[in-house]
């Protein structure tokens, strides 16, 4: 290690930290390059002390930078965030949206534009890594305005950066989310008045069938000119041609299944957030032939029009929409042809919602709803890592032997179920060749209830709580959890505190009722303060990984196969 190792393991945690953030992913990966180029391994704490100097030293350049490239007028709008005050705009930044209302959804909107009033951090930030950054955006978020004053101010602003960047990222996904939700409730709205009109017009429609049977019957199989007064008698009877006709119609609608005629009405109320949110957001699309967004345009350029039927031009092609939407939709006249505005609003503003679901449109700077392929490596970068790939999981390098490998593949795995067929009872191939899966015979040597003595015998009660820990002394799961920042957690007893923290929240117990009935003197406050500052959805998916990884490697699991083992640990609480 002291001839070339040392100085190697340097430049190993140096490359590492500037694209990772917590200390063990940089010892991981510096450990691992030490073995390969077989050098000696120090003491760990040698390790240790290194990559936390390296990470310091990484991160606080990152800090340094990005304060450089900020203007004044934005540093200290961002020192003006944590100024003491009863309630400090930086406890702003952490709002979260509620339940989707009309209100609310205002409310949304300028919480959006109050972001985005920043302007872009991109700029800023464009050197650093998106790992750091979803880091630093955590530890900040952690973090109180009193918390982020104690900070350097290179370092208070930095991480302001990055948290007002995943802010104005996260609320564009929660105005789509929003948009989605408004609009799945005008759709069940106008089914259920649909729903509701059908049954109120039963009677009506009982009506029309009796004067349809009255006029089939008196005009019989042979009708005659003499029969007209009577049909018409029969017209006359049920409220004359105007009535009939209009209950004909309404009938018509009632049962066509089409609610698009009364979404309109249910989506009055929340017309203009819609159309806002619309000319907030960027959408886009990355289809060569996409008719939704110029019909999106057209849309919006007749926002504010009040005209009944608006005049199409030749480039808006509405073939998107649904058939039976179009015939309501579409109007023509003096071979030209028209929109009716209220059901072309409703229906565009559903149809741009599930294309945005389904990844047809996209938000220009959203966290999910942008279009994936942009993260993508290009062609030419993906053809120079082919032969590494390859060569790892053992794949032909080009396409004739890799197809040449898998035709052999496959004649090897029919051969062998050949030689096995006739002891497989629940294989069975047809006199036409097609193979049948049937269901695996009960195994009758062994009663249930016999077995269910026998796994009670050898698996004794054992508390929730011993249970978590006889885990963490296992596998190490809580090991995971921490400080946002990365650093080494600075409370005493940290993994008991983790511990507690996880029985606490994963009971629903809550951080009170947990405290109350626990022996050791461990308050309310730290676990719910340790729930905040130690614990993310990130870490809570490794700790689970570190369950079921070496849960899938018992043979039990491989008994019951893997989709029963997958069934079980949904049963637990265990997720894939």
């Amino acid at each position: 290690y002291t001839e070339g190792g040392k100085k190697i393991a340097e430049q190993i945690a140096t490359a590492s930290a500037k694209v990772h953030n917590y200390p063990s992913d940089i010892i991981n990966q510096l450990l691992e390059e030490l073995i390969k180029n077989k050098f000696e391994l120090p003491a760990y704490s040698q390790i240790d002390r290194l990559v936390q100097t390296t990470r310091h030293q990484i991160n606080q350049t990152i800090f340094d930078t990005v304060y450089q490239k900020l203007p004044d007028k934005l540093k200290n709008k961002f020192l003006l965030l944590t100024k003491s005050s009863p309630r400090t705009a930086f406890n702003r930044l952490k709002e979260l949206p509620k339940r989707s209302t009309v209100n609310h959804f205002k409310e949304l909107i300028q919480y959006h534009e109050w972001l985005m009033s920043f302007g872009s951090m991109k700029t800023y930030l464009a050197d650093i890594t998106e790992i750091k950054l979803k880091h630093f955006a955590g530890e900040a978020k952690s973090l109180d305005a009193s918390d982020m004053r104690e900070l350097n101010e290179a370092k208070r602003c930095a991480l302001i950066a990055a948290f007002i960047d995943h802010r104005q990222k996260h609320t564009k996904n929660d105005l789509v989310i929003m948009y989605n939700k408004t609009l799945a409730k005008v759709d069940k709205k106008s089914a259920d008045k649909l729903k509701e009109l059908r049954e109120q017009n039963k009677e009506k429609t009982h009506e029309l069938l009796v004067l349809l049977r009255d006029i089939v019957t008196t005009a019989g199989k042979k009708f005659s000119s003499s029969k007209t007064k009577l049909l018409r008698k029969h017209i006359t009877d049920h409220g004359g041609h105007d009535v009939v006709l209009a209950d004909c119609e309404a009938a018509i609608a009632y049962y066509a299944n089409n609610a698009l005629p009364l979404a309109w009405q249910a989506c009055r109320g929340s017309r203009s957030v819609l159309f806002s949110l619309l000319k907030t957001l960027d959408i886009y699309s990355n289809r060569q032939q996409d008719t939704l967004v110029p019909a999106k345009n057209f849309l919006l350029a007749h926002a504010h029009s009040k005209k009944e039927f608006l005049e199409l031009t030749d480039n808006i092609d509405l073939s998107f929409m649904p058939q039976a939407w179009q015939k309501l939709v579409l109007h023509k006249e003096n071979k030209k042809k028209y929109v009716v505005r209220r059901y072309f609003e409703v229906s565009m503003l559903m149809c741009i919602s599930k294309a945005i679901e389904s990844n047809d449109l996209h938000i220009r700077g959203s966290a999910s709803y942008t279009d994936f392929s942009e993260n993508l490596l290009s062609f030419e970068e993906c053809e120079k890592l082919i032969p590494d790939y390859c060569g790892v999981i053992g794949l032909a390098q080009t396409g004739k032997a890799a197809r040449q490998a898998l035709c052999q593949a496959l004649t090897d795995k029919a051969a062998t179920i050949d030689k096995r067929y006739p002891k497989i009872k629940e294989l069975v191939i047809d006199e036409n060749g097609v193979p049948t899966l049937k269901k695996r015979p009960k195994d009758k040597n062994i009663a249930p209830s016999k077995l269910q003595e026998i796994i009670e015998a050898r698996m004794p009660k054992r508390k929730l709580l011993d249970i978590l820990v006889n885990m963490q002394n296992s596998f190490g799961w809580a090991s995971v959890f921490g400080p946002m920042s990365g650093s080494e957690p600075k409370i005493a007893d940290a993994i008991e505190h983790y511990i507690l923290t996880t029985f606490a929240y994963g009971t629903g117990l809550g951080p009170k009722q947990t405290s109350d009935h626990l022996q050791k003197n461990i308050s309310a406050h730290m676990l719910s303060w340790v729930n905040r500052r130690h614990v993310t959805a990130v870490m809570q998916h490794k700790a689970m990984i570190k369950l079921i990884n070496p849960y899938m490697r018992y043979d039990l699991t491989k008994k019951w196969g893997l989709y029963r083992a997958q069934y079980h640990c949904r049963e637990i609480g265990i997720y894939f």
